[in-house]
């Protein structure tokens, strides 16, 4: 399937879901909460959009380990950089965190490096700078499930105007759809929400350190599920992850 067919579907599906879940939540409590579209939702959803249609237009051209290595750098780097020019400095626990467990994922994935085009590794890094700024407007969210269906819901008018200038129905298949539904419905419309309930807990540079859990928690479910080999190179870049998010996590410099 097409990339921009599938971000459209991703995006589409996860603001009914959303819509649905917001509407539902009304129903229960026999109120209607006024819904207002702050500066806040407009940044979230710009991000969104950009990180989602980035993300897919990059890995037509990337491998899997490249597309990983990119994206997780940028978001670290742009975490960081928000933190610091907003007066949050980082720990230097937190530092340590960071490269502990970014050395685990290089190790991880560097078998599957290949050789990155340009256009491709601009186009990860700048969905990875994306993802940061909705990560970094999801720590201030009151609201996680409205903030989040609203930025899913706010996609719709950019996707439409993406599609009237890049259409191809004639790249879609059933099994895309499928796909792009899961991701959108299931993994981005839940999975994000649940990510804004927690990220006030987080400073931004955890926040960072623990999406590199995402490739791990991927490589393990291969193993899981579809018989992957368990490998050293995987045992010991979980240990080198997982301890580097376990560092970050403290709260003493100690």
């Amino acid at each position: 399937m097409d990339p921009v067919g599938f971000t459209t579907v991703r995006l589409g599906s996860g603001a009914v879901v959303l819509l649905l879940l917001m509407i539902s939540r009304w129903y229960r409590k026999n109120h209607v909460y006024p819904v207002r579209f702050k500066s806040a939702n407009m940044l979230g959803t710009l991000a969104l959009f950009v990180y989602a249609m980035c993300f897919s237009l990059a890995y037509i051209q990337l491998e899997t380990g490249a597309g990983a290595l990119v994206l997780f750098g940028a978001v670290q780097l742009t975490l960081a950089a928000l933190a610091f020019i907003n007066g949050n400095k980082p720990k230097q626990i937190e530092f340590l965190g960071a490269a502990i467990a970014f050395t685990g994922l290089i190790y991880l994935l560097s078998p599957t490096w290949g050789s990155p085009r340009a256009l491709g590794f601009f186009l990860m890094f700048l969905a990875g700078m994306a993802w940061a700024v909705f990560t970094w407007v999801g720590k201030g969210s009151k609201s996680p499930t409205q903030d989040t269906s609203l930025a899913f819901i706010g996609c719709l008018p950019l996707l439409l105007i993406v599609n009237i200038w890049w259409l191809e129905p004639d790249k879609w298949t059933v099994l895309g759809v499928v796909l792009a539904i899961a991701s959108g419905a299931i993994t981005s419309a839940m999975g994000y929400a649940l990510w804004y309930s927690v990220l006030p807990k987080l400073s931004a540079m955890q926040a960072g350190i623990i999406q590199l859990l995402v490739p791990i928690i991927a490589a393990i479910g291969g193993v899981v599920f579809i018989g992957e080999g368990l490998t050293q190179r995987l045992v010991v870049a979980t240990l080198l992850v997982i301890g580097g998010v376990y560092l970050s996590m403290m709260k003493k410099n100690s």
